[in-house]
């Protein structure tokens, strides 16, 4: 009896000492992310494990506290860049070194007016340098195409005029870098025959079009296999610019029903809208864009210019713009780096985002008497592309500069197209 109850005690003692865990240890990642293109550290970076998240400064560097010990997969990601995945074995209660290097996407597309009986899509690998058409008269409606958003180096949307001859709406879709072009706007009830005026996307799967003729805004889930009409404005009639900084916030500028100057928000991804007159002005916005959920920018006629509000849209205040050319389009790099351009073939740039410094300059001597009809960069600043057309707005072409603006140079197209917008991946077209 008593070698039984040792026994038991034995294996008692035993069990309790094997089933105890080894407590888990944590370490810290940190380390810096540089640019494949030109070794340069990379800002906001959002490096990732699992469902935390931190964001590189503006050196670069993070540093990422309490991750589990053990081999780790770390995730690097930023808008316009390629996604690396990197393993590293963090230390229990020590800090391990993981540093990155992000190439940038110089992938992009431009789109026009109908040629050879199909609109205009012209696509670049290389930053704007050469471009290529795509697309056929059999998968591309033979209308003005008017606004691209571009996604990722595979993924853009594309709006135009309405398409008569299928009696659709224009909304076109790649994500094989278009290779295929999906049309997602034949099937949209309530817009009577609208074309579309601009489209605007953050994460490839929400989006949402203004109407050119009609003052309507579609949305779409899924990444476009479902558009329908979220708001059918009573005040304005025709939209020429929507902005998104976040997917949930939206603005929406053009004209109104009394052929006023207005902007129009929804803070709830599309479903209510609020009007918001642009007081003070008489000249229509052709381009608007949202920095976040404060922090706006608007452009439009002469009188107008460029005009910022820091309040979300509900005062605009002047900014250091000092001309009376009409500006088309904007482009925001970031917050100080902007850019705009309009009549005479001018281009219009701040490094402190119009608050006091503004200057302007005709890249191509060829189109003073014409018109700069879209802008747009990559993320890094120094690469970007121009649409220019020409007095009579028949033909046209494409400028690209490698230097952030200080050279420009005309871009290896294969027609004289008539062209509309251009964008660049990440970029805030």
């Amino acid at each position: 009896m008593i070698r039984k109850i040792f026994i038991l005690y034995i294996l008692a003692l035993l069990l309790s000492t094997s089933c105890e865990l080894a407590t888990a240890g944590i370490g810290t990642v940190s380390g810096v992310v540089y640019s494949v293109d030109d070794s340069l550290p990379l800002k906001d970076v959002s490096v990732i494990y699992g469902d935390s998240v931190v964001y590189t400064d503006e050196s670069g560097r993070y540093i990422f506290e309490g991750v589990p010990d053990g081999t780790q997969a770390i995730t690097f990601k930023k808008e316009g860049y390629g996604t690396v995945y990197q393993f590293v074995s963090v230390p229990n209660n020590d800090e391990v070194s993981c540093d990155a290097e992000l190439t940038m996407f110089r992938n992009g597309w431009a789109v026009g007016a109908k040629d050879s009986d199909y609109g205009v899509i012209l696509y670049t690998a290389d930053a704007g340098a050469s471009w290529i058409r795509q697309g056929s008269p059999g998968s591309i409606p033979n209308v003005k195409l008017n606004d691209v958003c571009v996604i990722d180096d595979k993924t853009c949307w594309i709006v135009g005029d309405y398409d008569k001859d299928r009696k659709s709406c224009t909304i076109l879709y790649t994500k094989d870098a278009g290779k295929t072009w999906t049309r997602q706007g034949t099937s949209i009830s309530g817009t009577d025959n609208c074309g579309f005026s601009a489209v605007v996307s953050k994460d490839g799967v929400n989006a949402w079009a203004t109407g050119d003729t009609t003052a309507v805004i579609v949305g779409a889930t899924k990444s476009g296999t479902t558009w329908k009409v979220v708001y059918k404005s009573p005040d304005m009639k025709r939209y020429t610019s929507i902005t998104t900084p976040d997917g949930k916030h939206i603005w929406a500028c053009g004209m109104s029903v009394t052929g006023a100057p207005l902007v129009e928000y929804s803070a709830d991804g599309g479903s209510k809208w609020i009007p918001q007159p642009v007081s003070g002005e008489t000249d229509i916005p052709t381009s608007i864009y949202a920095l976040d959920t404060l922090n706006l920018i608007i452009a439009g006629g002469g009188h107008m210019g460029i005009l910022r509000s820091y309040d979300g849209g509900f005062t605009w205040k002047n900014t250091a713009y000092s001309s009376t050319s009409d500006i088309r389009s904007l482009e925001v790099v970031d917050e100080n780096n902007v850019w705009a351009c309009g009549e005479f073939g001018t281009i219009f740039h701040s490094i402190d985002g119009f608050a006091t410094n503004s200057t302007s300059l005709q890249p191509l001597a060829d189109y003073v008497d014409g018109s700069t009809l879209a802008i747009s960069f990559l993320r890094n600043g120094q690469y970007g592309a121009a649409v220019f057309a020409s007095p009579s707005g028949a033909t046209g072409t494409i400028a690209n500069t490698s230097d952030g603006g200080n050279s420009w140079r005309a871009s290896n197209i294969p027609f004289n197209f008539a062209l509309s917008a251009v964008d660049f991946v990440g970029g805030n077209n």
